[in-house]
């Protein structure tokens, strides 16, 4: 009798914890859907972005102010220096350019910036869901002021070569725009993008997403 009452106590507790669990999964959804609808109806979009490259090796960061620029389906590029710094995600392609000097990615670091794009796509109502199942991990925290999403992309094997860690997302839950994008690399080392003046449906122009 009391072996009975352990064992249905213990398929009460996986029980509950699959049903948290759900629920859990739920508000997540809910709240990636929320942002979506906010943005579906948009076509195209630049903001002005304020880049922040931190380096602990390094006494002052590094502050540049850009464009970020969107056109469904699937391109996004953040420029600054006047196009000689340009991150391009277009497909799935994924160009970096530094110093003028393009550089396609390829394994790992395409692998990373797939999981960037798709979550921003998955917030800006681009295109249908892809799953992350597998690829990275996502958590949710709520305020009455912020919605913080945490990306960490799952890689097997050895992470020292992994350009960054983890995507820290910042979005408004008034206006449920992203205010921020930080990518954690080594340590107290990051790179961080501010976004403010939101231009919703205004040109972009033919050559932001080449090279």
């Amino acid at each position: 009798m009391e072996l009975r009452m352990k064992n249905l106590k213990s398929i009460i507790s996986v029980l509950l914890l699959c049903l948290l669990s759900a629920n859990a999964t739920m508000a997540q959804d809910a709240d990636l859907q929320r942002i979506a609808e906010r943005h579906r109806a948009m076509k195209t979009l630049n903001a002005t972005v304020r880049r922040t490259c931190h380096n602990t090796a390094i006494a002052d960061d590094e502050v540049t102010t850009g464009t970020f620029s969107l056109r469904k389906p699937g391109q996004m590029a953040l420029t600054f220096l006047d196009g000689r710094d340009k991150l391009l995600m277009d497909g799935t392609v994924y160009t970096m350019v530094t110093d003028g000097k393009a550089q396609v990615a390829q394994g790992k670091t395409h692998a990373l910036f797939s999981v960037l794009q798709d979550v921003l796509r998955a917030m800006t109502g681009d295109g249908d869901a892809v799953s992350l199942e597998g690829r990275a991990t996502l958590e949710w925290t709520r305020s009455d002021d912020w919605l913080t999403l945490a990306v960490t992309p799952a890689w097997e094997g050895s992470k020292r070569r992994m350009m960054f860690r983890s995507f820290i997302f910042t979005i408004d839950a008034r206006d449920l725009r992203l205010r921020s994008l930080r990518m954690n690399g080594r340590g107290e080392n990051y790179t961080q993008y501010d976004f403010t003046d939101y231009r919703p449906d205004t040109p972009v122009g033919a050559d932001t997403f080449k090279p």
